[in-house]
């Protein structure tokens, strides 16, 4: 190993041992120097222009740079500001801008939204709103089946009482879409939660079989 290599080697040495408290002074310097380095980046990008524009254009086209700004713009304070920022900008255009800019924002969302990876993160979102709804409503109705006491999340579903789901279905509310109109009405008492077996037994047969032997060991009971 020759001198420069072993210089270099006990210089990395150095900044590994003393990470923090080099990175700590050169945090002070910059807030202590700020103006002066403003000025001198300034002027150095105003010298070397083109190569400054092909070093940003470069970086800004790299995997590292895209998954940084991902990263960022993912905090809640920077989406509240983009937020505000693009409001802003919105009410400041002309009814014509206003238009043109509604017009450009349908297109891209409408090609946006045919990617697979856009198609994707909707189904996994919806998937999860969809169960997060749901739990509410089948706990607001005690969370367990009404005829056998199942408890399983999975096992369960909306029942109406006195068999009427057909009227829903005429005006568009499908077993999908029932708790949000259960949510919508206040609970209404002629819905309750039975487990899927149960459902099945009710709606075939009329009864489910627990209320039919439950009967039958009553009437011999007696």
């Amino acid at each position: 190993m020759n001198t420069t290599e072993a210089r270099q080697t006990i210089q990395k040495r150095y900044r590994e041992k003393n990470k923090e408290r080099l990175a700590a002074k050169a945090k002070e310097y910059r807030r202590n120097n700020r103006e002066r380095l403003l000025a001198y980046a300034r002027e150095y990008r105003e010298q070397h222009r083109e190569e400054a524009v092909a070093y940003q254009r470069k970086y800004n086209q790299s995997e590292a740079h895209k998954e940084a700004l991902k990263q960022y713009r993912q905090k809640p304070e920077v989406r509240a500001k983009e937020s505000a920022a693009q409001i802003a900008r919105y009410h400041a255009m002309t009814p014509e801008q206003k238009a043109a800019w509604t017009a450009q924002k349908v297109v891209y969302n409408r090609e946006r939204r045919k990617s697979p990876e856009v198609k994707e993160a909707h189904r996994q979102w919806h998937k999860g709103w969809y169960r997060l709804a749901r739990e509410e409503v089948i706990q607001h109705y005690g969370g367990k089946c009404s005829c056998c006491g199942e408890t399983q999340y999975e096992f369960l579903s909306l029942d109406h009482v006195n068999n009427d789901g057909h009227k829903h279905k005429k005006v568009g509310v499908t077993a999908h879409t029932l708790h949000q109109w259960a949510k919508n009405n206040g609970y209404p008492d002629t819905l309750q939660v039975l487990c899927y077996n149960c459902n099945c037994a009710k709606g075939v047969y009329g009864a489910c079989p627990h209320q039919t032997t439950n009967k039958l060991m009553v009437d011999v009971g007696e």
